[in-house]
């Protein structure tokens, strides 16, 4: 009552001028309906602001030295590019965390919740799920090319080179991104009919290891610095060197799902819907046209993902397990 009549004192009689013939009953009536107002004036602006208070997203990145034919720093420039977007048209704002130097640490700061979505390679997200089975990353797009979310990963020489068969490749060496393509170097062997009749692994097979980015190896091999590297064929048409079309193919997996964008189970799904919506407009709608160059050689774009999609994967996982190849991944000797 003290702030009504503090209310009527200070100014109800000035929009009211009929107070003075109203009884007591009708003055404490009016005097509430005005407090009402003023009350509803002042919090308007308040609950405007708290409606158009942006989404806050902490996108995860490991950046590779190159990535898609460009430089990490070029793609970091396009991501600062497509968060300034992402502001201004859907009031999104995407905290771009780049401190991880690992897939391991990608899932890390899904799993602890430090950030909300990620891309990554399906193997490192397959044995994410599989040895942890109160997992919080589930997946939410996959990378289509063509109307297939999957392919070849495939062991490439030179054009010129004598190698004919995956036989030929005994005692040479090979380069390759990550662990999760010396998983598919082992699928390969697995599902060939003369590497496992005798037993061969890569392992054993070759003699010379290295790591090394996409782009890097496919130079290393034009330039007759390695035998033989391996790939996605798709991949090459980021590769800005009109030689590496005239790279040959020796063997290859069956295929396999692509590469996909993750996010954790417990995010909001209202955030989650708005994400999946921006990604599969990412390829062609005008907003996002700096960015097209990363669709435009393969033709691609992210579609909604789906964890029956990624088995392929997870029979990977359970076959490095299984036959060890975790564990000669950890004894390669790796060439600087």
């Amino acid at each position: 009552m003290k702030v009504e009549l503090m209310l009527f004192d200070y100014g109800a009689e000035l929009w009211f001028p009929v107070m003075p013939f109203l009884d007591k009953k009708q003055k404490k009536t009016t005097i509430i309906i005005f407090s009402l107002i003023l009350l509803i004036s002042l919090v308007a602006p308040l609950l405007c602001n708290a409606a158009t208070k942006p989404d806050m997203i902490s996108l995860a990145m490991y950046l590779p030295p190159s990535l898609l034919g460009e430089g990490s720093s070029t793609i970091f420039s396009d991501m600062r590019c497509l968060q300034k977007i992402l502001k201004n048209e859907i009031n999104m704002e995407v905290i771009l965390d780049d401190g991880s130097a690992s897939w391991e640490q990608i899932v890390s700061r899904l799993e602890t919740e430090k950030a909300d979505i990620a891309w990554m390679p399906p193997f490192y997200y397959a044995r994410a799920r599989a040895t942890n089975k109160s997992s919080k990353i589930r997946p939410l797009a996959i990378y289509q090319i063509n109307e297939k979310i999957d392919s070849e990963r495939c062991i490439y020489v030179r054009q010129e080179s004598k190698i004919k068969a995956l036989e030929d490749l005994l005692a040479t060496k090979i380069f390759f991104p990550d662990e999760a393509a010396w998983m598919e170097l082992n699928s390969i062997f697995s599902n060939n009919k003369n590497m496992s009749m005798y037993d061969l692994d890569p392992y054993h097979f070759f003699i010379g290891f290295r790591l090394l980015t996409r782009e890097s190896a496919v130079k290393a091999l034009l330039f007759d610095q390695v035998d033989a590297i391996l790939l996605e064929p798709e991949y090459l048409k980021y590769i800005k060197d009109r030689q590496s079309s005239t790279l040959r193919k020796i063997e290859c997996t069956e295929p396999l799902p692509n590469v996909i964008i993750v996010y954790r189970e417990n995010l909001d799904k209202r955030i989650v819907d708005t994400l999946l919506l921006v990604l599969s407009s990412l390829h062609l709608d005008p907003t996002f046209s700096k960015l097209h160059k990363y669709f435009t050689p393969t033709g691609g774009k992210w579609v909604a993902a789906d964890e029956k999609q990624l088995k392929p994967w997870y029979d990977i996982y359970n076959d490095s397990v299984i036959k060890g190849w975790d564990k000669t991944f950890e004894a390669l000797p790796i060439s600087d």
